[in-house]
């Protein structure tokens, strides 16, 4: 069997969608207690709609490779794995 030559940008964009993916189940299932939780880290939740949340997935897993570094050093991440 041959081994997976995923690329780490395929594997942060698995993790994140992964991680929207437990993010929207959690809303929906629980919305008010996800409501409370998103208070106490003092972070807004906007609904927005299906189409609207699909342009932000295609710019952000799009954002060009400069970009994309900008951003992980602004924010103090790296690969997963590094």
């Amino acid at each position: 069997m041959a081994a997976c030559a995923c690329t780490s940008a395929h594997r942060t964009i698995r993790a994140s969608i992964s991680a929207i993916g437990k993010l929207v189940k959690g809303a929906a299932t629980n919305g008010k207690a996800f409501l409370a939780d998103a208070a106490k880290i003092s972070c807004s939740v906007m609904p927005l709609s299906g189409e609207e949340v699909a342009r932000i997935v295609r710019e952000t897993v799009n954002a060009p490779p400069n970009v994309v570094a900008k951003a992980k050093a602004v924010i103090g991440t790296t690969e997963p794995g590094e």
